[in-house]
């Protein structure tokens, strides 16, 4: 399975002009995001005020929704008879030269499913969607970035464990009370 394709002119223009006049009709800029604990919760509410507000401003058959589970993608969005995978994620100001770490996918378990349940197109688009926002989480301004093939990204393998796998592992183990 491709897991990234090309975006071509005409989709990228018309998921543009889709996307613009829904997040204006909406008043999302000007909108506050819910303050929250984490990181993870912060996203989450992005996520949640991005699709509050935009939703419904979408004309039928376009639509925007949850892709169900965790992972990537947070969002499916259908515009012309495609879907394409969203992330939303947000930000406080935009730094051009800010080389911190936004995590696009760690698995592809969940996009793959998309895929394969035709909830996403075959192989998929992707739109990452960062809502830019001042120290009061007011949305100052939202960026769209139509994710290519060509698009840099850093890899890095990751291997993680958990309690479960260490107890059932047949490595030697000692226990110190």
């Amino acid at each position: 399975m491709n897991l990234v394709r090309a975006w071509n002119p005409t989709e990228t223009q018309l998921v543009q002009s889709t996307l613009v006049k829904a997040i204006r009709n909406s008043n999302l800029i000007g909108a506050q995001m819910q303050a929250a604990a984490s990181n993870q919760a912060q996203g989450n509410s992005a996520v949640k005020l991005f699709l509050g507000h935009v939703h419904g401003q979408l004309v039928a058959p376009d639509e925007i929704d949850i892709a169900p589970g965790k992972g990537y993608p947070d969002c499916y969005l259908k515009v012309g008879g495609v879907s394409y995978c969203l992330e939303v994620k947000n930000t406080e100001n935009w730094t051009p030269n800010d080389t911190n770490r936004r995590v696009l996918l760690s698995s592809t378990k969940k996009m793959r499913k998309l895929v394969s349940t035709a909830t996403i197109d075959d192989p998929p688009a992707h739109l990452c969607c960062t809502l830019v926002h001042d120290q009061y989480l007011v949305i100052n301004e939202v960026r769209l970035d139509f994710i290519e093939p060509t698009t840099e990204v850093n890899v890095r393998l990751e291997a993680s464990t958990s309690q479960k796998l260490l107890t059932n592992a047949t490595h030697y183990v000692v226990t110190i009370p």
